[in-house]
């Protein structure tokens, strides 16, 4: 099942999300683990970019609730273009996991992205390392 969501941004705005969740998700077998991916796009690319899509049903598939998320200021998104900024998609990324993690409280949680956002999703981990909540 596939869901379009919105999530409050650090500045107040809208992200627009899609959210695959599992077919286990909810009937999980006993002692499963819950799983959360974030995916981030690429440089101006949108959630809608083909292999993020591809990469959520597969991480789907195999019990994975996977978020793909349009950045602040970019597709269907609120916010200006002069908002995509480095500092503010990692925000966006962090609104996405603190969203996220009040729905449900996931016992992994997987950062993915294609090439802008492979490289936000390397600072975010190094970010939650330093700075762990």
């Amino acid at each position: 099942m596939i869901e379009k969501i919105q999530i409050p941004s650090s500045l107040g705005k809208k992200l627009v999300a899609a959210v695959h969740y599992p077919e286990s998700q909810m009937d999980p077998p006993a002692g499963e683990a819950s799983k959360l991916a974030i995916l981030c796009p690429g440089y101006l690319d949108t959630k809608e970019y083909p292999h993020l899509i591809e990469l959520a049903k597969t991480l789907a598939e195999k019990g994975y609730t996977s978020v793909r998320f349009d950045p602040t200021g970019t597709w269907e998104s609120e916010g200006d273009i002069a908002e995509y900024t480095t500092s503010q998609f990692l925000k966006d990324i962090q609104s996405v996991l603190e969203y996220m993690l009040r729905e449900r409280s996931y016992e992994h949680i997987l950062l993915g992205g294609h090439s802008r956002g492979g490289m936000k999703r390397r600072l975010i981990n190094l970010q939650l390392l330093n700075n762990p909540t």
